[in-house]
Parts: structure tokens; sequence; C-alpha cells
């Protein structure tokens, strides 16, 4: 359905305010007191595992292979760790570190420290909880479509919140369209078709009693997820009191007593 606009003689201004998609998120928080955080998603999954928390106490099995410019010895030992584990390797050039950068079930990650070159070969044996080990891990997977794009396991159950994608108006509005418009006779609409506004320029007669039109597309803007806001202004050329009406291609304003006291003519005044 069109909308009139501005109509008559005057200064046409059109403008929108332009709508910005904002796509579906996941807000999760591990209640560790980190605090919220969000990341672009459509779903999530919760699944609880066994595995190892920070502070269960774990015997660590695990073998290394050390290197100096006289020999190489291979040693293989156990010991008590609080997790996360970081084992201290101490050999004749100094101090070496090897740690458990992640662990959950039976997979873990090593990794060495890299100013420490005389490692040369190094291995996790088998991680086995005690105590009060083994506790219930939550694992926290986070989809955007088909495709995981976070993946966490942590000993605190998190706290998750889906936020549907959204169109956001930001209220400025932006010119697309004036006219100085000289025919008291002409008139500007818009229609919405889908997400775009197109914007025409139509001449009016009367006809038999019935108002007849031609109109000419003029403008039209697109939004990105939704057709903008539109807003217009219509100033008028005449003064009060004056009648606009054309006086050959241009525009006249007649007072009451049948004097033009403006006139336009290709949009300025003369």
């Amino acid at each position: 359905m069109a909308i009139t606009l501005c109509s008559g003689a005057g200064i046409w201004e059109v403008s929108v305010d332009l709508p910005v998609y904002s796509p579906p998120k996941i807000n999760f928080n591990w209640n560790d007191g980190a605090g919220w955080q969000e990341i672009n998603g459509t779903d999530y999954l919760i699944s609880q595992v066994s595995g190892v928390g920070d502070g269960d106490e774990v015997l660590v099995s695990y073998t290394y292979s050390l290197k100096n410019s006289r020999r190489t010895i291979i040693t293989t030992k156990s010991e008590y760790f609080h997790y996360p584990v970081t084992i201290v390797i101490r050999y004749e050039d100094g101090w070496n570190n090897l740690y458990i950068v992640d662990y959950f079930g039976d997979n873990f990650l090593i990794g060495v420290d890299p100013t420490q070159a005389s490692i040369i070969n190094y291995s996790i044996l088998s991680i086995t909880p005690t105590g009060a080990g083994g506790a219930t891990q939550y694992n926290l997977k986070i989809f955007n479509n088909d495709s995981v794009v976070y993946s966490k396991t942590r000993s605190n159950s998190p706290s998750v919140e889906k936020v549907a994608a959204s169109c956001q108006f930001n209220g400025l509005y932006t010119p697309v369209y004036s006219e100085v418009n000289l025919d008291p006779n002409a008139f500007l609409t818009s229609e919405i078709n889908g997400k775009t506004i197109i914007l025409k320029r139509c001449l009016g007669a009367v006809q038999n009693n019935q108002i007849s039109s031609s109109c000419s597309q003029v403008a039209s803007v697109s939004g990105s997820c939704a057709a903008p806001k539109i807003k217009a202004s219509q100033e008028p050329l005449c003064p009060p009191g004056t009648c606009p009406l054309k006086c050959g291609d241009c525009l006249c304003c007649y007072n009451e007593y049948g004097y033009s006291v403006k006139s336009y003519c290709g949009g300025a005044e003369v």
C-alpha cells in the first residue's frame, strides 16, 4: 500500500533509519568469578564427563629422555601431584619443565618449556585420580549452525542463555531523497516491498471528479534484515496567506489580491 509523504509545492526531504542485523548469540558463565561471555552461535550442548578438576590429587606416570654433551638418560617415574600438573625435572644443565596443559577422561595434551631444549623426548604414561579425584566435569559445546565454535570442560556447571537474532534500529536517519518541487499537483509516495522501501513521484489531476495520477520511481532503499524506517518533511515555498500556482514553467505565489509576491523557476527563487 502506498503512503503519501509529501504533496504540493515545497521542499521535500526524505530520510531513513537503516536496521542493523544482530546474529544469534550464546551467552555463558562458568560461575567461577570471570563473569559472562558472549559468542555468535545458534545452539549449545552441556554434557557431563568424568575427569580431573583443579586441585584434585592425581598419580602421574611419565617418562622422559635428557641429553647433554656426554650422555643420554632415560627415566620413568610415578609421582603424586595436584592438578593442573607441572612436572619439574632437574638435570646437570638446569631446570626443565614438563607440564600437562589439558586433561579429561583418558585424553591429555603435554608440552615442554621451549627454552629448555635438553628434553629430547617425553610422554605421560597415565594419570590416575586419587582421593577426591575423578569428580564430575561439565563440557560446554557451542554451535554456529553445523560448526563447533567453542568447546571447554570445567569443574563448574555453566549458566547459558540463547539470544535470538534481531534487527536493531539506532535512531540515526540518513537523507536519501530531496527535491524542490514547483508543481502543486505533484506528490511523493512510499511503498514497502519486502525489505525495500520504494519512493515514487506522482503527478495527479482531477478528471470526472476522480483523481488520476502517473508515477515514476525516484529512489529505493533496502535494509539487511527489515525494511528501513522512513521519515519525511516538507517546507512550503510560498509565504503564509498566499496560494501556489503554476505560471508557465514557474511557480508563483499569489496573494489575496491576485498579485505574485514570490516566484520560483528551475528550483530557484527569481
